[in-house]
């Protein structure tokens, strides 16, 4: 009888021991981007752990699917919750992440890199800028102020328009934003680091050319973006609300522009 009795504990130590070897699945995923053109396509970026199958619901009346990094786009104008549900030996585990899909007319060629678009104001911004932001300088334009927040890891940096000389508010609006180096960020056009010139031609139609530090600007003021260029090969991005020249508060801006442009060596 105590043999038995020592077998049969032996045996239910074992079991719950298998069950402790069980890992739960971690839903987890990135996106390619938060904010998008009505049919725009979204990458989605699987980085679930322990997991065998997946669903994914996008919130749009679609079925969901079950590939694991799947491309989608949404038809309508509006917010989104996408939805990623990891199944696995250990039971199942759900993430999720908010998507906007926005009104062309708001969101013109170059007025976006990523989720950084112009108008979005800091509050907004903040959630998804990267960790090792450090703040770089206020300059003052038209009477207001520029603060400067430079993103190392992602080579990015992003420009508030504020009326605080020391310190952006939470409703200060996106000013100015600066890609380069390996960035691996696109417009909603697909231009990125490392497009040749003629994919910019196809788009933007001839610029305004003017020389800098040992590179090419090409600027399209009243578009809203301008591309340092080298042997024909797009270096940097920048976006910025349209401008007319023969507006004196745009000059302004377009003057604080082009001296930036001329302080940055490559």
């Amino acid at each position: 009888m105590r043999k038995i009795l020592i077998l049969g504990i032996l045996g239910l130590s074992f079991f719950n021991s298998c069950e402790d070897d069980v890992k739960k699945p971690i839903a987890s995923f990135t996106v390619e981007k938060t904010i998008a053109l009505p049919g725009e396509t979204i990458l989605f970026y699987n980085n679930s752990q322990h997991a065998i199958s997946y669903e994914w619901n996008f919130d749009d009346g679609t079925a969901t699917i079950s590939d694991e990094n799947p491309r989608h786009s949404f038809s309508e104008v509006g917010s989104y919750t996408v939805t990623l549900k990891a199944i696995g030996e250990g039971g199942s585990n759900t993430s999720s992440t908010e998507i906007s899909v926005e009104e062309e007319a708001r969101i013109f060629p170059g007025s976006r890199i990523d989720q950084y678009y112009i108008g979005a104001i800091w509050s907004d911004v903040i959630d998804v800028i990267a960790s090792d932001y450090y703040f770089d300088n206020t300059s003052t334009v038209n009477s207001g102020y520029l603060h400067t927040f430079v993103m190392e890891s992602e080579q990015l940096a992003i420009y508030f328009d504020s009326t605080n000389p020391s310190q952006v508010q939470d409703t200060d609006p996106l000013f100015f934003v600066s890609a380069w180096g390996n960035y691996k960020g696109r417009t909603p056009t697909n231009l990125k680091i490392g497009s040749t010139l003629s994919e910019v031609y196809d788009i933007f139609g001839i610029p305004e050319i003017e020389n800098g530090n040992g590179y090419i600007v090409y600027y399209y003021f009243n578009q809203g973006i301008l591309f340092y260029s080298e042997n024909d090969i797009v270096l940097e991005i920048d976006i910025f609300p349209p401008f007319n020249n023969k507006n004196e508060n745009d000059q302004e801006y377009i003057k604080f522009i082009k001296q930036s442009i001329t302080q940055k060596s490559r």
